[in-house]
């Protein structure tokens, strides 16, 4: 039996009714952009900070700051890995869950050499030296060789309406990484990007946010690597230098203040360290490592085997199909 080709106006018509489909849906995901994805924060709100150091109390690896307005504990996991937590109200810091960390992690023993002086706290942890500044809290991280590696601008700050953010210094060197997946250049300095998994359906270079976030920040610079979780799933930004070059600045609409400083002489040694907290896969599978076919779907079996069989045929390599 022989197919006739389909008539220009039924096809015109089937078109219109798949336009005003398309049409339809662009206005749900619009309505859906304007009410999840507008911040509910109130920028009108101040920052409050956690003020000078009043007294310093050693705890489990780690040091428990008692501060104007708040209480902050640093706690190292490995000599370089360090989570600081700040809470304005209390300084019971044994409630504490992540989405991030593997529950089974075991804190290293360290050995914390602590030293007060006037105007800071040095805490030296096998080759790496620590540094607390009395008048405000903030923190710098030095390699052996006495360079910065990592500096706070100030202390961790948060709002009356559960805000809560903390700035960083940005050595002049230093490219930026990170962050998930992102439709820009891989080096994210100068931008700022939201943390919000969001599913576009499609996108185009410099649409953000796209598919998935994660809320972890490489910096790689003339004198070292770092790298920041930011501890809290929450709806956020990371402002890389894009309001003020020299500084990263991260915030979250709601949730805990935390997050972990891994201190590296380069990349690799800085996602060992980031490895450490989060938990590491198993070595895949041969397969999973190979060529691998995908589009947006396959009818039936049929059409995948034979997609699979020609594949071969053409001599194109494939290890996997995704249905």
């Amino acid at each position: 039996m022989t197919e006739h080709p389909q008539k220009l106006d039924d096809l015109s018509h089937d078109l219109s009714g798949v336009s005003r489909e398309i049409l339809v849906n662009d206005r749900v995901i619009q309505q859906y952009d304007e009410q999840y994805l507008q911040s509910a924060s109130d920028p009108s709100l101040p920052w409050q900070r956690c003020g000078s150091v009043v007294t310093q109390e050693a705890i489990e690896n780690g040091l428990l700051l008692v501060c104007e307005n708040a209480f902050v504990e640093l706690r190292w996991f490995a000599p370089k890995i360090l989570r600081v937590r700040v809470q304005p109200s209390s300084n019971d810091f044994s409630n504490y869950f992540s989405y991030y960390v593997d529950p089974d992690l075991q804190a290293q023993v360290v050995d914390l050499r602590i030293r007060e002086m006037n105007d800071q706290i040095n805490i030296r942890v096998d080759d790496h030296q620590y540094s607390i500044d009395k008048a405000t809290t903030r923190i710098t991280c030095y390699n052996e060789d006495n360079q910065i590696v990592f500096t706070t601008a100030d202390s961790a700050a948060w709002r009356e309406d559960g805000q809560c953010g903390m700035i960083a210094k940005m050595h002049p060197s230093e490219a930026s990484y990170g962050t998930g997946e992102r439709a820009f250049n891989l080096n994210l300095r100068g931008r700022q990007v939201a943390m919000w998994n969001t599913d576009p359906g499609g996108y185009h270079r410099g649409d953000d946010p796209v598919n998935y976030c994660v809320s972890y920040y490489l910096g790689v610079h003339d004198h070292a690597a770092y790298g920041l979780l930011w501890d809290n799933p929450s709806r956020g930004v990371f402002d890389i230098g894009a309001t003020e070059p020299d500084k990263l600045q991260i915030t979250a609409e709601v949730g805990q203040l935390c997050y972990y400083l891994f201190a590296g002489d380069d990349v690799n040694d800085v996602m060992a360290q980031y490895t450490t907290i989060t938990g590491r896969m198993p070595l895949p599978p041969l397969w999973a490592l190979g060529y691998q076919q995908c589009r947006y779907s396959y009818e039936s079996e049929v059409e995948t085997l034979e997609v699979a069989q020609k594949l071969r045929e053409l001599k194109i390599p494939c290890d996997a199909i995704y249905l």
